[in-house]
């Protein structure tokens, strides 16, 4: 099956059959959608989809993580091209990055490539990493880091709490934003520790002076709560799962 899925991969890739999906990203004060993450969906001709959690370690295993990427990154600023010149000219698009292609050493340049090819401001763009890719203090990884934020994107660390966090790692790291895993957030309620992780992560994110992202909120009282403890920006069924391109404006307008 392993087998089968890369080789599945290699040809989806070379005819462009990939899709992705688009999560809201919206502001917990003005509740108005600044921003989408796009997420990558692998359709399949009988109606079913195969999930990331499936392939992308398959991915990884054939060296095809930087292949993978290069076409999200890709497809995710195609797509906001599209949103800019069509009235929604102030998202911005959020899009994850694998270790494999942190470490890429042209992987600055694929970036402002890219950017280029679109015709986006940089600042529009901004990308993930997983805690786990870049808590580490590598010095390699800390360059890297510092040539994309000299394109002027912004950089965001992803699942914040769920790898060996270190937080004397964060005043080192040219991050800009902090997303809280949603472990933490499915927490928020509770009484004792469990409950108030969110609340300390938010606190040492300010502090820092970055902003903070809380990812899965499911309900009006994690969001009310989340208001509370200073959040900036939430993502999550509370207001949408990832939907196709073309439900964003709507969700935009409805958000206000």
């Amino acid at each position: 099956r392993r087998l089968e899925i890369e080789q599945m991969l290699h040809i989806s890739l070379e005819k462009r059959q990939l899709r992705l999906a688009y999560q809201p990203l919206v502001d917990v004060d003005s509740g108005s959608l600044v921003a989408t993450e796009a997420l990558l969906r692998w359709p399949q001709p009988d109606g079913s989809f195969i999930s990331p959690e499936q392939f992308v370690p398959i991915a990884e295993e054939a060296g095809l993580m930087r292949r993978l990427g290069a076409y999200v990154l890709d497809e995710a600023l195609r797509q906001l091209k599209q949103w800019h010149d069509s009235g929604l000219n102030s998202v911005r698009m959020a899009v994850n990055v694998s270790k494999s292609q942190l470490m890429a050493a042209e992987f600055p340049q694929v970036v402002a490539r890219c950017l280029e090819t679109h015709k986006i401001d940089s600042r529009f763009l901004e990308l993930e990493l997983s805690e786990r890719g870049v808590m580490s203090g590598n010095d390699d990884i800390l360059e890297q880091l510092r040539q994309l934020k000299s394109l002027g994107v912004t950089i965001a660390i992803d699942d914040f709490g769920t790898g060996n966090s270190a937080i004397a790692y964060l005043k080192d790291l040219p991050a800009d934003t902090l997303k809280i895993d949603r472990s933490y957030i499915a927490a928020l309620a509770d009484e004792g520790r469990s409950g108030n992780m969110a609340a300390a992560i938010i606190a040492v994110a300010k502090k820092l002076r970055l902003t903070v992202v809380a990812e899965g909120v499911e309900t009006a009282t994690q969001l009310g709560i989340l208001q509370a403890l200073g959040c900036d920006l939430y993502q999550g069924f509370h207001l949408s799962p990832a939907v196709a391109a073309e439900e964003i404006p709507a969700l935009a307008a409805q958000q206000g």
